[in-house]
């Protein structure tokens, strides 16, 4: 269904502990559970026509309504007070293989905060921006994202472990791409990878005419290119 979506249209599969939360079936509570994020950045009776292969799926809960974009990004907040480690690989398709390692993955969530995600990608992101902008890989048609968090320093170790755990088992499977906002600090390499050498070296010549210094690095950091 996600590969035949319109641009307007984005979903995303969900691995995690179904909470405490008053429209969760109590006797799902602290089990695994898929979820579907669903949104449809267009007219709403169109979205709840394309809206309508998910919820022929059965869902035991379907909170799917008409919602402004910004109340749709509070209500994917990251709970507070915890030990967070998240990563991403982008991959072109997701085989069997592939689907049994991010299935084994999930069944090993490192806490109940934790998620498994796996989302569609493309669409807009592939259009005219590839040829505008840096970035590399926007053909790619999936990302795995391991978002792994803790309640303890400890924890955090664990859902750290883990995720870099799965970006070994799912390399076979990944382009090397990546986008960078799905990311933390992983190194120059990846970022590296997320613009590809000549891109890189594009914007390390600009860090060097404008920010000599690399005052500017709190951030995927491109390092000013050395002077020959």
């Amino acid at each position: 269904m996600a590969s035949a979506a319109p641009n307007e249209e984005s979903a995303t599969l969900i691995y995690g502990t179904a909470p405490a939360e008053p429209f969760v079936p109590a006797a799902m509570v602290g089990k695994m559970a898929v979820y579907v994020v669903y949104v449809f950045a267009g007219d709403a009776e169109e979205g709840k026509e394309h809206a309508r292969a998910y919820r022929e799926l059965g869902p035991v809960v379907d909170l799917v309504e008409d919602t402004g974009y910004a109340d749709f990004q509070c209500s994917l907040d990251d709970p507070p007070g915890k030990y967070n480690y998240w990563s991403a690989d982008y991959h072109d398709e997701l085989s069997d293989d592939a689907l049994d390692v991010i299935i084994d993955s999930a069944r090993n969530l490192p806490g109940p905060s934790s998620q498994q995600l796996i989302a569609h990608w493309g669409g807009a992101v592939s259009g005219r921006a590839a040829a505008a902008t840096p970035l590399l890989n926007r053909t790619a048609n999936w990302v795995s994202h391991p978002f792994g968090l803790g309640d303890t320093p400890q924890g955090g170790q664990d859902a750290k472990a883990w995720v870099k755990r799965f970006r070994q088992d799912i390399s076979p499977y990944a382009t090397g791409g990546v986008w960078l906002n799905f990311i933390g600090d992983e190194g120059q390499a990846r970022i590296r990878a997320a613009y590809g050498d000549e891109n890189y070296n594009r914007l390390a010549e600009v860090k060097r005419e404008f920010d000599p210094g690399n005052v500017f690095r709190g951030n995927q950091n491109i390092r000013p290119a050395v002077a020959v």
